[in-house]
């Protein structure tokens, strides 16, 4: 079997997300589901040591936390709508912001809903949805 880096702490979390195999938006499930099956094959690998499986499978679910608790802080940040009283459009603040991610614009009895089309980093460009 090749060697296989276990230091957590050498990875990002786009690495992460890339050997779970998880797709650009996925759930809390499926992080479960992905790491289930990775300790599974681990387990039933007959050429693996009892000593490499457990330190695999240490780092499997040392993974999965980081995971599921980098989704937990996508979600506080970017799944519940903030409100500005200023258009997103030009606002360098939102520039890091992933695809995606809305922001509810509210001026007087104007409502719109902005969500961010580009990766990070890009030009900033939104979808808006009138809301009233």
């Amino acid at each position: 079997m090749n060697k296989f880096d276990l230091e957590i702490k050498n990875y990002t979390i786009k690495e992460l997300k890339d050997l779970f195999g998880l797709k650009r938006l996925f759930s809390e499930i499926e992080i479960t589901k992905k790491a289930y099956n990775m300790k599974k094959r681990i387990f039933l690998h007959a050429k693996i040591s009892p000593k490499k499986k457990t330190d695999i499978i240490n780092f499997i679910l040392k993974s999965e936390e980081i995971l599921k608790n980098d989704l937990i802080q996508y979600n506080k940040n970017y799944i519940t709508i903030p409100k500005t009283e200023n258009k997103p459009d030009k606002n360098i603040r939102y520039i890091n912001w992933p695809i995606g991610a809305s922001v509810l614009y509210i001026k007087g009895d104007v409502q719109k809903i902005y969500t961010k089309t580009t990766i990070e980093g890009d030009k900033i460009k939104w979808n808006i949805f009138k809301i009233n």
